[in-house]
C-alpha cells in the first residue's frame, strides 16, 4: 500500500472548507485594498531564489527542493512566492505601469522537519505592492494584514505586531561592521551554525538564530536602530506615526531581521502566543513581510523614473493560521450576510460598501454584490452563489429614508430597517458574528 510522502497531508472536504474560508477571506480583504489576484508557476529556476532569498539562507542551503531537469537546467519547487511575483512583473515589463497590487495563494515547498503547522508542502497566501515608496504605503499594507487577521477572528489582543527597520544600504553597512566585531569577540560561544555564518559573512542571520546560546548572545548585540541614518530614521518614524494614527499597537523588535536577503527598511511579523497577548498558544509567527525595493533590479528591472522598484508585501502560512484558530476554538461562520444593490448610482454603491465595512468591523462575514439586477434577481443570485443567512438590499425608496430592506432567508421575512438599526435587527434575528464556537 502506498502512503503519502512525509511532510505532506491529504485534505478532505471538512478541512478543505477551512482552507477555502481562509483563502476567501484573504481574497476579499485584498480586494478591499485594491489587490488583484495572480498566479505564478510552482516550478522556477533555482537561481531565482539563490539571487533573491540568498545562497546562505536556510531556505536555499537546507530546505529547497532543487533538481536538474531533463534539459539540464537547475529547477526547483518554489519555497516562497515573492520572488516569482517580482520575476513575473519584470518579465512582462508591466513594471512600467505603476503602481500595481497583487494577491496570490498556492502551495509552496520546503524540506523541513515536519511538525504541526510546518509541512514540506504548505499553502501560502500573500500580497505584493509595487511602485509605492511613501511610508504611508507600509502602514496600509500592515493595516491590510491586520484586517485579514481580524476577519478570521484573530483580533488585535490575540497577536503582537513586531516591527523593525533594516534601513538603507548605507545604514546597514555601518551596522554590519559593528555587529561583526561584536560576534567575533564571542565566536567560541556561538553555535556551530552561527560560527559558519560569521565565517561566510552572513552576520544578520545570527540574529535570526533559534539556538538558545545564540539568542542569549544576540540579546546584548548592537541594535540596527542605533545606526539608521537620518533618512532611514525619518522614514521609519513616519511608519510608526502612521500606525499610531490607525491605533495599531506594535512592539519594536530590534533583533527582527527575517530570514530573507531581499528586505530593506520596514519589516514586520504578527506573532501569536507571546507574553503580550491573551493567547495561551506557544509563540508562533503567523504572518510576516516587509519592504524589498531592490529585488526587481536583481531580475533585470530598469527604469528611467527610479533606480529601484519600490516594493512591499506580506505572506502567511494557511496551516499555521488554521492551527491557531483550532487552538482558540475560532470556527468560521460559513453563511455570510450579502449586501447588494440593484442601482448603478455611485453614491448607492458606496453606501452599500460603507454598510458592509461597518458590519465587517463588527465581526460579521459580509459579501458585497453590486450586480445591476432587480431586487428579486439580486436576492436569488445571492442565495445561489453564497447561501447567505441574510440579504441586505440597498437602494430604491428605502434609500430616501436612510433605510434598507433586510430579508432573512430561512424565514423569508422582509423588514425595512434604518441604517443605524441594522446591527440591532441582525441581533434580533440571531445572526452570528465570526466568533469562537460558531458551527462550521
Amino acid at each position: 500500500m502506498y502512503t503519502r510522502i512525509k511532510g505532506t497531508i491529504d485534505i478532505f472536504p471538512k478541512e478543505k472548507r477551512l482552507y477555502q474560508f481562509v483563502g476567501n477571506v484573504g481574497r476579499r480583504v485584498a480586494a478591499i485594498y485594491g489587490f488583484k489576484e495572480m498566479s505564478t508557476p510552482i516550478i522556477e529556476h533555482t537561481e531565482l531564489f539563490q539571487r533573491s532569498v540568498g545562497d546562505d539562507s536556510d531556505i536555499v542551503s537546507k530546505e529547497m527542493y532543487s533538481f536538474k531537469d531533463l534539459g539540464g537546467s537547475m529547477t526547483c519547487l518554489r519555497p516562497e512566492n515573492t520572488a516569482g511575483v517580482v520575476r513575473a512583473v519584470v518579465n512582462e515589463q508591466s513594471a512600467a505601469h505603476m503602481p500595481q497590487r497583487y494577491f496570490y495563494s498556492g502551495p509552496m515547498f520546503r524540506y523541513e522537519r515536519p511538525q504541526r503547522g510546518r509541512q514540506r508542502q504548505f499553502e501560502q497566501l500573500g500580497i505584493e505592492s509595487f511602485g509605492e515608496s511613501d511610508p504611508s504605503s507600509d502602514v496600509e499594507v500592515i493595516d491590510c494584514a491586520n484586517m485579514f487577521l481580524n476577519q478570521l477572528s484573530i483580533t488585535n489582543d490575540k497577536y503582537t505586531l513586531k516591527i523593525n527597520s533594516l534601513g538603507d544600504l548605507e545604514s546597514r553597512s555601518k551596522y554590519l561592521n559593528q555587529l561583526e566585531l561584536y560576534y567575533k569577540d564571542r565566536r567560541e560561544s556561538l553555535s556551530k551554525d552561527s560560527q559558519d555564518r560569521l565565517d561566510r559573512g552572513s552576520i544578520l542571520r545570527i540574529l535570526d538564530s533559534k539556538d538558545v546560546k545564540d539568542k542569549a548572545i544576540s540579546k546584548d548585540a548592537p541594535k540596527l536602530f542605533d545606526y539608521l541614518n537620518s533618512e532611514s530614521l525619518d522614514r521609519f518614524n513616519k511608519v510608526l506615526n502612521g500606525l499610531d494614527k490607525f491605533e495599531l499597537k506594535y512592539q519594536l523588535d530590534h533583533n527582527l531581521v527575517r530570514g530573507l536577503d531581499y528586505y530593506n527598511h520596514t519589516i514586520f511579523e504578527m506573532v501569536v502566543g507571546d507574553e503580550t497577548t491573551t493567547s495561551s498558544a506557544p509563540p508562533l509567527a503567523i504572518l510576516g513581510g516587509g519592504r524589498y525595493d531592490g529585488l526587481a533590479n536583481k531580475f533585470g528591472y530598469k527604469s528611467q523614473k527610479s533606480a529601484a522598484l519600490p516594493s512591499i508585501g506580506w505572506a502567511c502560512g494557511v496551516e499555521r493560521i488554521l492551527m491557531f484558530m483550532d487552538q482558540q476554538l475560532l470556527k468560521p461562520e460559513t453563511k455570510p450576510i450579502v449586501v447588494c444593490t440593484f442601482e448603478s448610482n455611485e453614491s448607492i454603491v458606496q453606501l452599500a460598501r460603507d454598510i458592509a465595512r461597518t458590519l465587517r468591523h463588527q465581526g460579521y462575514a459580509v459579501i458585497v454584490s453590486d450586480l445591476n439586477l432587480s431586487t428579486s434577481k439580486q436576492i436569488r443570485n445571492a442565495n445561489q452563489r453564497y447561501e447567505p443567512e441574510v440579504v441586505i438590499v440597498v437602494g430604491g425608496e428605502e434609500a430616501l429614508t436612510n433605510s434598507v430592506q433586510i430579508k432573512h432567508m430561512a424565514t423569508e421575512s422582509k423588514h425595512t430597517v434604518r441604517i443605524e438599526k441594522i446591527t440591532d435587527h441582525l441581533t434580533q434575528l440571531n445572526i452570528q458574528t465570526i466568533d469562537p464556537i460558531n458551527n462550521i
